[in-house]
């Protein structure tokens, strides 16, 4: 017999009432082996640093505004700055907050 799960789709119904443990075994390492974690982590990463407002959450969207401004440009999947002194002013930033 088969039933229909809206969060697993279609299940043995003997798994049906034992959908944590059907995901625990099945689901979880498949998530873990097939790259899950590390998206995960990607995620995580990012609403920490924003959290902590150390970085915006939607990034490349704020670089793409930066581009827009004149102040970056865009070289294939990378960014650097047009001006260069406002390059050097954004690095001694970060060294003085380091003293």
């Amino acid at each position: 017999m088969i039933c229909v799960s809206p969060v697993v789709g279609w299940i043995p119904h003997f798994a049906s009432p034992n959908i944590p443990n059907f995901t625990l075994i099945f689901m979880l390492p498949a998530y873990v082996f097939l790259g899950g974690l590390p998206y995960t982590e990607h995620y995580v990463l990012r609403f920490v640093l924003s959290r902590q407002g150390h970085l915006p959450f939607f990034y490349v969207r704020f670089l793409d505004q930066m581009v827009k401004r004149k102040l970056l440009q865009r070289i294939g999947g990378s960014y650097r700055f047009l001006h260069l002194s406002l390059r050097d002013y954004c690095a001694g930033l970060e060294q003085e907050h380091r003293r």
